[in-house]
């Protein structure tokens, strides 16, 4: 099992805090600052690397 890097740790916790805060509004998806398009799929993808680092000690 691979450790995730920092910065997937980092996009990781910025798509789900940005999803959840969109949710509060009653959005389904939104556009990251990148201009990149979030949805139910890329918490599902941010969750994992979070799930990993939890499950080996790290804090996400």
């Amino acid at each position: 099992m691979l450790t995730p890097t920092a910065g997937q740790i980092a996009w990781a916790n910025e798509v789900v805090d940005a999803m959840a805060a969109a949710e509060r509004e009653g959005h389904r998806a939104l556009k990251e600052k990148s201009g990149e398009m979030i949805a139910l799929m890329h918490i599902k993808l941010a969750n994992k690397p979070l799930e990993r680092a939890a499950s080996i000690g790290g804090k996400p």
